[in-house]
């Protein structure tokens, strides 16, 4: 999970050095324009990265669910689903796994947090007095 968090800064670098180099970021309105779009750009794989782990879980799930429904409600014959249907299983999967990290994962990794933090207001023992 931490490449994919580090991936899309440093292919921004990567096109930042380069268009440094070809010196379109030296002057006006074009490099801020460039500028703006690289961060734009940087945001989608860094959300996918933060989600990756719900996208893991919910993966087979939502297969299984999502194959099973096609095949009944559109009389699908065989094992195969359409390229259409099979686009919208693996574009369907985003929104199932950001459902699942902002309802589940988020609050429960608050939960163990909180719980295996130690409590400021719980004064610590000392072991050393005995």
């Amino acid at each position: 999970m931490g490449a994919l968090r580090i991936l899309p800064c440093f292919l921004l670098g990567c096109a930042l050095h380069s268009l440094w180099r070809s010196g379109a970021l030296r002057g006006g309105k074009c490099g801020g324009l460039a500028l703006g779009f690289l961060a734009w750009a940087a945001q989608p794989p860094t959300y996918l990265g933060e989600i990756s782990y719900s996208i893991y879980m919910v993966c087979a799930p939502w297969g299984t669910v999502f194959t099973h429904s096609a095949q009944k409600l559109l009389n699908l014959p065989g094992d195969r689903l359409p390229w259409p249907v099979w686009t919208l299983l693996v574009l369907g999967l985003i929104p199932v796994a950001a459902a699942s990290y902002h309802l589940l994962e988020k609050p429960a990794r608050a939960w163990l947090k909180g719980r295996f933090e130690p409590d400021a207001e719980r004064p610590l023992v000392n072991a050393s007095k005995g």
